[in-house]
């Protein structure tokens, strides 16, 4: 089996599908700073900017939320087999914080005889 730098020195492919994206990501980038500039595109661009950074600060605090529980549940409770690792903590935490209330994990636990 050829890899990619195998075919590059074979055949001499150029990657033109790189190239295009970089040139229409400038372009929209193009686009949005005439149209911030306009009067009415203008403000409307500026609330969808802050409305982002808002979201991104959401999405910052809530993740480091998650994977300080997402620890703390699979130090504390590494025995149980809900908990065998980190990762399966934090589907356990996300799923929870989205609302997924099934508790399936927890089936069959007894507390005490």
């Amino acid at each position: 089996m050829m890899n990619y730098d195998d075919q590059k020195a074979d055949t001499k492919i150029v990657r033109i599908d790189f190239l295009l994206a970089s040139c229409s990501t400038l372009n929209y980038m193009h686009l949005l700073l005439m149209l911030s500039l306009t009067k009415f595109f203008g403000p409307l661009i500026t609330m969808i900017k802050a409305m982002l950074m808002d979201i991104a600060r959401f999405a910052f605090l809530w993740f480091n939320e998650m994977a300080a529980v997402s620890f703390m549940g699979f130090l504390l409770f590494s025995e149980l087999p809900t908990f065998p690792d980190f990762y399966a903590a934090f589907i356990l935490q996300f799923e929870a914080s989205l609302g997924n209330w099934t508790m399936k994990t927890y089936d069959g636990f007894s507390i005490g005889d």
